[in-house]
């Protein structure tokens, strides 16, 4: 069982293979630090409501069982990465 957990971690560890450069510096060429600002996760149990379009047809929100996480770099520039969740 321990290692099954230490499996489970490792593999919920290489989802996120962000490189630790703020995407929109790397377009212009700028250098910044970046920041994780926190995460959630959404699960089956608390997927949200969905909506209904104008024809009457259900959509379910999507998608479900993610982790997002927030980040920000020095240069104000925000934005989240989301991944499936195990």
């Amino acid at each position: 069982m321990k290692y099954l957990v230490i499996l489970i971690l490792l593999i919920a560890a290489t989802v996120f293979a962000f490189d630790g450069i703020c995407p929109e510096c790397r377009e212009l060429g700028l250098k910044s630090t970046v920041t994780e600002g926190g995460w959630g996760t959404t699960t089956l149990m608390y997927c949200g409501g969905g909506h209904w379009d104008e024809g009457g047809n259900f959509h379910p929100p999507e998608p479900c069982n993610t982790t997002t996480r927030y980040y920000e770099c020095s240069n104000g520039h925000s934005w989240a990465e989301s991944e499936p969740s195990f």
